[in-house]
């Protein structure tokens, strides 16, 4: 089970251009900041037009807005709603772009990294798009997340994250 949960992981990180055994750490921001989901949706030029908003101050609890998307994408993955669930993550990425990663905001992130890997969200306890964009967010911005306390405790639960996050980081680190 493991092992299938891995090969789709990496089929995932395949489809975003990312090829695990050469692609490196300053490549990954760049990566991450320009994918995206769907190329031509009906009423494409209203959806373009409704940009996500940003933070603005550290002190703006920022975790409900990530929470929806990410709530949204289940409900979408749950009934095969797959335009949905492609807009889902585009407006997550986008979002994340412009989110602020301020110390004080860290727990926004964990949290939105928690119930995305939380196995009640995913309909066969396995790898998704969604995983792996809240994946690969978090090593984009390691170097915000290295001395957070929050994160070494999301790191010390282990798990698919840890998992998944270890994936794309090992080839990316300049020794």
């Amino acid at each position: 089970m493991k092992i299938k949960q891995l090969s789709k992981t990496r089929l995932i990180l395949d489809s975003w251009g990312i090829d695990v055994s050469k692609f490196r750490f300053l490549e990954l921001s760049e990566a991450f900041e320009n994918k995206r989901f769907y190329t031509e949706l009906p009423r494409q030029p209203l959806l373009d037009s409704c940009e996500p908003v940003s933070n603005s101050n550290p002190k703006q609890d920022f975790a409900p807005v990530l929470l929806a998307h990410a709530r949204l994408y289940v409900f979408a993955d749950k009934y095969g709603i797959k335009p949905l669930q492609d807009l889902v993550l585009q407006k997550l990425q986008q979002t994340l772009v412009r989110f602020e990663l301020y110390p004080e905001r860290i727990k926004d992130i964990l949290e939105l990294v928690r119930y995305t890997y939380s196995d009640d969200h995913t309909l066969d306890n396995g790898a998704d798009e969604l995983r792996v964009l809240v994946a690969i967010y978090m090593a984009s911005r390691i170097d915000k997340l290295k001395k957070s306390d929050y994160f070494l405790t999301l790191m010390e639960d282990g798990g698919a994250f840890a998992r998944d996050f270890w994936l794309i980081m090992r080839n990316n680190i300049c020794i």
